[in-house]
């Protein structure tokens, strides 16, 4: 059984050896011109990059693409920490009598920077 702890940026994927080859497996691809390089000739590489890491950790973006890819005999358990924050709308700052054209809008804020109260941009 895989378990993913996810988090905001990156997941953790702990499991048995054999499964976490596979997932490694799953989540790589060869780099472009590899057959090219001096590492790949002398047979120190298999030019591969792995977006698994060794300790475990890859970016939680990939997670729906490796679960879908995964044998369906390997089980999978998620455990959610990401951390979410929560956003709040603002009112808009303009008075209720606020023109509705440019050029009485322009009018408007020069009565109000004249009066010491500037709402700021609206609409």
């Amino acid at each position: 059984m895989l378990t993913f702890q996810i988090e905001n940026l990156y997941t953790k994927a702990t499991g048995p050896g054999h499964e976490m080859h596979i997932l490694r497996n799953i989540l790589s691809c060869y780099v472009p011109g590899y057959s090219f390089t001096k590492a790949y000739k002398e047979g120190r590489w298999n030019g591969k990059k792995y977006f698994l890491t060794k300790k475990g950790f890859l970016p939680t973006g990939l997670l729906p693409y490796a679960i879908k890819k995964l044998p369906p005999w390997i089980q999978i358990n998620k455990i959610d920490q990401r951390n979410i924050p929560q956003f709040t709308c603002r009112e808009t700052v303009c008075p209720p009598d606020y023109p509705e054209t440019l050029s009485d809008r322009s009018h408007f804020h020069c009565l109000l920077e004249k009066e010491g109260s500037n709402p700021g941009p609206c609409r």
